[in-house]
């Protein structure tokens, strides 16, 4: 974990040469306890973070990325299907909050904005 003087965070995690069962909807409950699952604190509050804010659309940029590295990944069905998909290799995932109110606010002030990002990543 890496904490910048702004309250900026960067949190790595990486899991080596493993056999993984998951189930395929773990992936969105990890994106549900980073958005959901932070904690909150009271104004009067000991333990409040520096730069912490009640509303998460304002609070400083996360950065969470979690690499599984030359590992078999299993992903179960349910018990009805008789087969499992594997794979094998390096995956990485990365969930990243910042400034969320700005780019909502951008958003509705300015609807072109998402054509604008939709044409970058054609090009």
């Amino acid at each position: 974990m890496h904490l910048e003087a702004d309250g900026e965070k960067l949190i790595q995690t990486k899991i080596e040469k493993l056999k993984i069962f998951i189930k395929p909807h773990i992936f969105l409950t990890m994106y549900e306890i980073f958005v959901y699952g932070m904690p909150t604190y009271s104004d009067d509050s000991k333990d409040k973070p520096n730069f912490y804010d009640a509303d998460y659309g304002n609070a400083p940029r996360m950065e969470v990325c979690c690499q599984i590295l030359s590992s078999l990944l299993c992903f179960e069905n349910e018990e009805k299907y008789q087969k499992t998909i594997a794979c094998q290799g390096n995956t990485s995932f990365t969930y990243i909050r910042e400034k969320v109110n700005q780019i909502k606010m951008r958003l509705v002030e300015k609807p072109q904005f998402i054509d604008g990002l939709l044409n970058q990543d054609s090009s």
